[in-house]
């Protein structure tokens, strides 16, 4: 067989990572890394739970704050959730004027018929357009047809929001502690990055909770769809997977180092 060696120099040789094909990290005691890990679930989701009207007062205060002097009269109320009474945002919404329909209506077909023309655009930018596209269009044909029908105010998307922003408050602790659990990183730093992940959430939730009062408010129920599935729980999944990425990239380097923790897929 020939000696390849004298190819390569010796950083070049030092440079060569450790090869990770049919291995698998292993590190401590299975149990003693779920129980650790759900007790750090457990003892988050409860706090959230026992502070709950607390946390969303503060929450809807500080995007009514935000909201001071932009719009006309604005509130705080309160609603019964999970045993609790949760507080929201309340004002007057407002609904779409035929001319606005008619705008937004021919802009969308527009931009669905040039996502369909404009093939060398990336396909997921002209997928993304198009579903901006057909919301908005259904939303112009259903308030032209059935507006005086919408059986939706600013109240009952308030309720949808809080509701689902109190889920991903509990739903990430559980999501990033459970696809944290098989790295072998001690469990203060991945505690640190799922709060470090709520405080952003809760930060970004409230002054994006006054954007879309806003924008209701001012601009007409016709984007209520746009604002809760494009840019609403769709946008926390977006930011929490790329925090637990760039987690990740940070801790790598120092895995592939430690061989120790190695293991051949078939070995105990």
């Amino acid at each position: 067989m020939e000696n390849y060696d004298h190819e390569f120099s010796k950083d070049q040789h030092l440079s060569v990572e450790y090869h990770r094909a049919y291995r698998k990290l292993h590190y401590g005691s299975l149990s003693t890394r779920l129980i650790s890990h759900l007790l750090f679930f457990i003892i988050a989701a409860g706090l959230t739970l026992y502070f709950l009207e607390e946390l969303t007062q503060f929450y809807s205060g500080m995007a009514a704050a935000l909201l001071n002097g932009s719009l006309g009269k604005i509130w705080l109320e309160q609603t019964p959730l999970f045993f609790h009474n949760i507080w929201l945002v309340n004002t007057e919404g407002s609904f779409p004027s035929n001319n606005l329909l008619i705008w937004v209506g021919v802009i969308s077909v527009i931009l669905w018929i040039l996502m369909i023309v404009l093939k060398k655009l990336p396909l997921p930018l002209r997928l993304g357009v198009k579903v901006l596209a057909a919301l908005n269009l259904v939303g112009c044909i259903y308030f032209w047809l059935w507006g005086e029908h919408f059986p939706y105010i600013l109240r009952d998307f308030s309720i949808l929001y809080v509701s689902a922003e109190i889920g991903m408050w509990i739903a990430i602790p559980l999501m990033m502690m459970f696809s944290l659990m098989p790295i072998p990183v001690p469990v203060y730093k991945k505690a640190t990055l799922v709060i470090f992940t709520l405080v952003y959430t809760y930060v970004f939730g409230f002054i994006r909770y006054a954007f879309f009062v806003f924008i209701l408010a001012k601009f007409s129920y016709l984007w209520m769809a746009l604002l809760y599935f494009i840019l609403g729980v769709f946008f926390d999944f977006a930011f929490m997977i790329a925090f637990y990425s760039y987690f990740i990239s940070l801790v790598s380097p120092g895995l592939f180092k430690k061989q120790r923790i190695w293991r051949w897929l078939y070995s105990s």
